[in-house]
């Protein structure tokens, strides 16, 4: 197929690259080029900033895909722009959206119908991939173009470039150091490996049930913070001493040195994605997170000095 990925040389488009590469597709990427990227040699690459549509046009007028990948659409106007420019040019439509589109609820776990925060104090992001869900399921319903959502949760893997998650931990247990938890660590986490996430992508347009759907991306399991850094602990084979801190004067410091929440559980359904992707995620966590730990040593990033200034600074006031 002809392949279109918006996005491409970062984590997730990166990987999907690689995994739709290895497929047979011929894929074509656009960004803004300023990423250097080890992708594959037959990638087309088209550059272009997607908030100014001229340069989009000028580079996809004309063009045609079976299958367009935005891993970079943020806003309505940007996803708009490519519709309309390569309207009547597209087979399928994959959005990468997000679990920050539910609204808060007591209920566990969370499903695709589950309600959306739409809420006026609901943040820019959330808001934003709504709208951008909404515009491509009226697409969908309007023109018959075939869209499809995808929610993830915490994404996890080689090449993060959220590099306060995992690396950071790396480093910080290598380092011997103390590690800042808010509250008491009991948080379910849930997570997808960047891998398992570009498989159910590459799923979608092969399974004519996902024209108009939305489905959640998650690992099979979930892990309490305490759980998560235990792991870590033992693929790394180093102790860790992990200090707790009220949830409040957390907050008081004013900077975030915990890269993840630290309220209500999250806990997500796969069932659909199972189910109509014919996909079952390869990883575990612990499997998963050694598999990065090797890449990360591999890398040569242990050995990569890392600023801790501003924890050690909270630190000083906590022990």
């Amino acid at each position: 197929m002809e392949i279109l990925v918006l996005g491409g040389t970062q984590f997730v488009g990166l990987h999907l690259v690689e995994y739709l590469t290895k497929q047979g597709h011929k894929v074509t990427i656009l960004n803004r080029g300023l990423s250097e990227a080890e992708l594959p040699d037959e990638t087309t690459r088209l550059t272009a900033d997607r908030n100014d549509r001229k340069q989009v046009a000028a580079v996809l007028l004309g063009k045609a895909f079976d299958v367009v990948y935005d891993i970079s659409g943020y806003t309505v106007n940007v996803v708009e722009d490519v519709l309309d420019i390569l309207n009547g040019q597209i087979g399928s439509y994959v959005f990468c959206s997000t679990t920050s589109v539910y609204a808060p609820s007591e209920i566990r776990p969370i499903f695709e119908d589950s309600a959306l925060n739409r809420r006026p104090d609901a943040d820019d992001y959330a808001r934003d991939k709504i709208a951008c869900e909404d515009l491509l399921l009226k697409a969908h319903t309007k023109y018959g173009l075939p869209t499809t959502s995808m929610r993830l949760v915490y994404v996890y893997g080689p090449h993060n470039n959220l590099k306060q998650r995992e690396q950071a931990f790396f480093a910080r247990i290598t380092h011997d150091r103390k590690l800042i938890v808010p509250g008491d660590g009991q948080r379910l986490l849930h997570f997808i490996h960047v891998d398992d996430l570009a498989a159910a992508f590459a799923a979608v347009p092969t399974r004519k049930q996902t024209a108009g759907q939305i489905y959640t991306i998650a690992a099979n399991e979930m892990i309490t913070v305490n759980g998560y850094l235990q792991t870590l602990s033992e693929i790394m084979n180093k102790q860790v001493e992990v200090i707790h801190v009220d949830p409040k004067r957390y907050e008081e410091f004013e900077v975030d040195v915990f890269p993840f929440g630290w309220g209500v559980s999250s806990v997500y359904s796969n069932e659909k994605a199972r189910r109509d992707l014919n996909w079952d995620p390869r990883y575990n966590i612990r499997d998963g997170l050694y598999m990065i730990y090797r890449w990360w040593l591999e890398q040569g990033y242990d050995k990569e000095p890392w600023d801790f200034e501003e924890e050690d600074r909270i630190l000083s006031k906590l022990t």
